[in-house]
């Protein structure tokens, strides 16, 4: 029995939305569940390839149990504590990655029930006795292992061309002239406080020559993160962790790309706050 444990909110649609018929496959993850033993994950999606593909959980790679194009089940290692972790599958195939933001460790259990009162003495016949005194209230339950606040914003967009654009960090599609993404909001509104804890990037396309350089802004603060991929196709990516602030509930929060070189390529991002 799997426990469906991904954090992710916003869309996660098809990476390759508005593109012509490509030669390589992006990988999508859309779901990564956990197993009631903490022992094993399935990771649902599309595009993994049908030779066996590459799984990598924070920066220790996976051994595969079985594999085909939609799912994979994966060993997770010994020891490895509860939260939130960037999972990386690579389509051996293509080369390509796919990036999807999966939170493991199982929820603590609920506290005890608290014991009941003592009664009170039983009263001679005739009129009532006294009430027995009220019992103290049972302690509180322990905390959960796993106590993530926050969010988790996935984006998937697609730049027309080599330039400067400003999107909020929920967007898919492809970018439009200057200023973002068609019928969306530049900035997107920060449900509550929270630390800005990690930016992930990966860029893929067929016979792209590019690198891509996003930064997050909110809060009077940034961080940045460049990825890059050579011709003929492959990715790359990378992650900011170094660079946190906080927000407030109601903070405005906005990507900028700038987007150099040759080619359609796919920006996928992940912004994770907790």
């Amino acid at each position: 029995m799997f426990l469906s444990l991904g954090l992710n909110i916003g869309l996660l649609a098809s990476a390759a939305v508005g593109l012509a018929a490509q030669q390589t496959v992006l990988p999508i993850v859309t779901q990564v569940a956990e197993n009631t033993a903490g022992t094993q994950i399935a990771i649902t999606g599309q595009g993994f390839g049908a030779a066996t593909p590459k799984v990598v959980l924070g920066t220790t790679s996976l051994s595969i149990v079985n594999a085909n194009n939609t799912n994979i089940t994966a060993t997770i290692p010994i020891g490895t504590p509860a939260g939130s972790y960037l999972l990386t599958v690579q389509n051996t195939g293509s080369r390509l990655v796919g990036l999807f933001a999966a939170a493991l460790g199982q929820i603590g259990p609920q506290g005890p029930v608290g014991a009941p009162g003592l009664p009170g003495p039983s009263g001679p016949e005739g009129p009532a006795g006294p009430s027995g005194p009220t019992g103290a209230t049972g302690p509180s339950g322990p905390a959960g292992s796993l106590g993530l606040n926050g969010f988790i914003w996935t984006t998937n967009v697609i730049p027309p061309g080599g330039g400067i654009y400003t999107f909020a960090p929920l967007g898919t599609g492809t970018l439009n002239g200057d200023h973002g993404i068609d019928n969306n909001p530049i900035s997107a509104v920060v449900p509550s406080a929270c630390t800005v804890s990690a930016l992930n990037v990966g860029i893929s396309g067929s016979q792209v020559a590019a690198s891509a350089e996003i930064a997050v802004f909110g809060a009077n603060s940034h961080m940045t993160c460049i990825a890059a991929t050579a011709g003929g196709g492959g990715g790359g990516y990378c992650s900011d962790t170094d660079h946190k602030f906080s927000v407030q509930g109601g903070d405005r929060l906005d990507l900028r790309l700038i987007y150099t070189g040759d080619g359609e390529g796919i920006i996928t991002t992940t912004l994770i706050c907790n």
